[in-house]
């Protein structure tokens, strides 16, 4: 029976082992997969240093349970290889707390200092008799009743947004329409343009992203790849077919927010 008790023991204490490792290695995926632009080699310390304090005691502990003993090494009798279990286990909860959980961070807004465009469609007058201008400055003017529009027969529909130094945006917004409706002349302009499907962003530093928009005329935020740089040019890709009763061949963008995350 008392060899039994040491067989269970021993393999309890494999079990927990097995735990230690799968948790590092669940919290290493984790962190990374959340934190893909970091290069530091903190976490690759943080591996190697973690790493002797489960699998040392795993190896041990199977060799125990085998009836085999390690012929020389550290890891001699089962009181080494329980504190070494215990301060591996300890070590990742720490770890855990200091590194491993996600950080609040909180969004602020990056104001661009001026924008350019490949194109802007005519100006035009209401139903009031008051000219409406398409210009690119309204997709950064903080205002959903104004909008951007670009001929879609234009080979490059690209609008820049410039900014004042070089910064890390983390995070765009955009509102992939006109989201208006016309009053006077029973006009939804949101459907009467085309819509933005599909764009790509190119920064300073020569890279580029693309994203995929849904057919909502709402503000809708999405996360890229944390990148630093003096501009972010998007070019238009695709779009969503112009429709109402009075189509109009021409894409519409009302604003555009660039986002910086901050601790």
């Amino acid at each position: 029976m008392q060899g039994v008790g040491r067989l269970s023991s021993g393999k309890f204490f494999v079990f927990l082992c097995c735990v230690n490792a799968f948790l590092l290695i669940f919290l290493l995926f984790v962190f990374f997969r959340s934190n893909p632009e970091l290069n530091e080699p903190i976490q690759t310390v943080v591996a190697l240093v973690c790493l002797p304090f489960v699998i040392l005691p795993l190896v041990a502990e199977i060799r125990s349970v085998s009836k085999t003993r390690l012929e020389r090494g550290i890891l001699k009798g089962k009181r080494m290889r329980r504190v070494l279990l215990v301060i591996g286990t300890l070590l990742l909860i720490s770890l855990n707390a200091l590194f491993f959980v996600p950080k609040h961070h909180t969004l602020a807004r990056v104001i661009p200092l001026y924008v350019t465009a490949s194109g802007t469609e005519k100006t035009s007058v209401d139903a009031r008799n008051t000219s409406v201008y398409y210009h690119p400055e309204n997709a950064i003017d903080n205002r959903y009743d104004t909008a951007w529009l670009v001929p879609n027969r234009l080979a490059e529909k690209c609008i820049t947004l410039w900014l004042d130094r070089v910064t890390r945006i983390s995070k765009v917004g955009i509102i992939p329409g006109y989201p208006k409706f016309d009053p006077y002349r029973h006009v939804d302009r949101f459907t009467q343009h085309r819509r933005v499907k599909r764009i790509r962003l190119e920064f300073s530093d020569g890279t580029s992203q693309e994203l995929a928009l849904l057919d909502k005329g709402e503000l809708q935020v999405m996360s890229i790849h944390p990148v630093e740089t003096e501009y972010v040019k998007m070019t238009i890709l695709d779009t969503f077919e112009a429709g109402g009763e009075f189509p109009q061949d021409v894409v519409a963008i009302s604003e555009i927010q660039l986002f910086q995350e901050t601790e």
